[in-house]
């Protein structure tokens, strides 16, 4: 819901003139989408692809999620402008 709320809010935000993480963000977004679906359906879908390959999908998109966001925030947020 925050990230959500974060890109809502986005368009509103005095440092929104650049966007150069927008692409990465909204990636993250999607994925985050995903990793949650398979969550919120965990039995129906441990069930169907077993509970082992269902935690390695889960912790797969875990990771990825993590390396994109973080991505986003060195590309994009002012905390990390140091780092550009």
């Amino acid at each position: 819901m925050i990230s959500f709320a974060h890109g809502i809010m986005l368009p509103f935000s005095p440092h929104a003139a650049a966007q150069r993480g927008l692409a990465p963000g909204t990636s993250a977004f999607i994925v985050l989408g995903i990793l949650g679906y398979i969550g919120w359906q965990q039995v129906p879908l441990k069930k169907k692809l077993g509970a082992k390959r269902w935690r390695m999908i889960h912790l797969i998109l875990t990771i990825l999620v993590v390396i994109i966001v973080i991505a986003h925030a060195v590309m994009d947020g002012t905390d990390f402008a140091w780092l550009r």
